[in-house]
């Protein structure tokens, strides 16, 4: 074991916000990222957006007056359908729609009748209907509503825990405060296609107690994900001291300087 003392590096103890660049050159690690590109994560992105398309269309739907341009019966699974086509226009502008109907009302409509739709007036091409009450729509909101916070929620979690580290390390290195921390432990855990390993650490750091509102110092644990080539590395350090960058106002996050993905400029 080195029993060298350990000293801050020179280039943190400029002032910040510092220089930065990736470790691993220009594009640095960029596996993390490519989460980004899973299709799973844009549904995350796109649900909300039509729950609250749906939503409006169902609660601030308008009237407008459409045209009717064209009917159309015809069958389906041994059962007859009828359908009729219509546009209309909102703000100048005309939008072709579709809805089916029962036999009734299809027989009592003509080409060039005029009937009363709904829609939200922001986005009319979404889901015209012809009754204004939205109770049948119930259901569906409903559903979607749930859906929505698992899937977004699970999803949320996910891209969190991937990019969290990559992001805490920009933000460190370029404002972080330098102090030393303790190597603790250096951990493995077997993941679906590898291993992942984690080194842990502790620390102390100024902080304000929340009873009292004055400032102390209290002890804190840290850890951080490693790259497999890192392993070896860490595990000669158990024991010693090393630098670890603190968020000054909420000091429980940090990241160990030797490990992190940035490097401030000397």
């Amino acid at each position: 074991m080195d029993n060298t003392p350990a000293v801050i590096e020179k280039e943190l103890l400029k002032k910040a916000p510092r220089r930065i660049v990736n470790r691993n050159g220009k594009w640095g690690d960029i596996a993390p990222w490519l989460i980004l590109l899973l299709p799973h994560v844009w549904v995350a992105v796109i649900a909300p957006l039509a729950w609250l398309g749906i939503m409006a269309n169902a609660f601030a739907a308008e009237p407008f007056a459409a045209k009717i341009t064209n009917l159309h019966q015809g069958r389906y699974k041994n059962k007859d359908t009828y359908t009729i086509a219509y546009e209309f226009s909102v703000d100048n502008k005309v939008t072709k729609a579709h809805a089916k109907v029962d036999k009734s009302r299809f027989e009592s409509l003509k080409d060039g009748d005029t009937i009363t739709i709904y829609t939200a007036r922001w986005f009319p091409w979404y889901a015209p209907r012809l009754e204004k009450d939205p109770t049948s729509m119930l259901p569906i909101l409903a559903f979607l509503t749930v859906w929505c916070l698992i899937w977004c929620g699970a999803m949320f979690g996910i891209v969190f825990a991937v990019l969290d580290q990559p992001l805490r390390s920009k933000h460190l290195a370029k404002y972080g405060i330098p102090t030393l921390a303790t190597v603790e432990e250096i951990r493995s855990m077997q993941g679906r296609t590898s291993k992942n390993y984690q080194i842990l650490y502790k620390y102390e750091a100024k902080t304000v107690d929340k009873k009292t509102g004055k400032k102390i110092t209290a002890k804190f644990n840290g850890k951080m994900t490693i790259k497999s080539m890192d392993v070896y590395e860490a595990e000669e350090l158990k024991g010693q001291q090393v630098t670890v960058l603190i968020d000054e106002k909420s000091p429980k996050k940090s990241i160990l300087y030797r490990f992190c993905a940035h490097q401030a400029l000397g």
